[in-house]
């Protein structure tokens, strides 16, 4: 993804912000869009949790000098977290990752009310990009209704979620005992 025209284009003549909420590899198109959305009067905000500080430390850079810090909650998550350096995590400004947990819809709650407090006049917008397993999607989507009527702020979302085909068995081999 994204599939078809990039919704992030179109956005940004109706927007006043992008939020991208990305699980795992789902930060890809975030990666590629973000350049495009880093505009000026644009607010853009990066929700990603993954499992891998591997591809933390992968990404990071196409992130630094794009979006702020403040902007963005990158968690790292599962039994590899440790291996997170906690200078890594501690880094002064730009973007850093935790360890921290932070609810899908609590973190789409702070980022309204971030962009309405920088946003003047009555209308205010914002699409939301989500990319990646299903549930982080379905979470993403849930919480919209309740954060309209909250905030003030009319949200658009634009979802790519991927499932995991499950577990298949091996195949039998001939003669072989069960």
């Amino acid at each position: 993804g994204p599939y078809g025209s990039p919704p992030v284009l179109p956005a940004l003549h109706w927007s006043q912000g992008v939020f991208f909420i990305a699980g795992g590899v789902g930060v890809t198109p975030a990666l590629s869009l973000l350049p495009a959305a880093a505009t000026p009067g644009h607010s853009v905000s990066l929700y990603w949790s993954l499992r891998s500080p591997k591809l933390y430390r992968y990404a990071k850079p196409f992130f630094d000098g794009r979006i702020a810090g403040d902007a963005c909650h990158i968690q790292v998550t599962g039994s590899a977290a440790a291996d997170l350096a906690s200078s890594e995590a501690q880094e002064p400004g730009g973007i850093a990752a935790t360890t921290t947990r932070l609810d899908v819809g609590q973190w789409l709650q702070l980022a309204c009310k971030q962009l309405r407090a920088n946003t003047s006049g009555s209308a205010c917008s914002a699409l939301v990009f989500a990319c990646g397993p299903d549930g982080l999607v379905r979470a993403a989507r849930d919480a919209l209704p309740g954060l309209e009527a909250s905030t003030g702020v009319s949200l658009h979302l634009h979802a790519e979620a991927f499932r995991f085909l499950p577990a298949m068995a091996e195949p039998r081999r001939a003669g072989a005992r069960v």
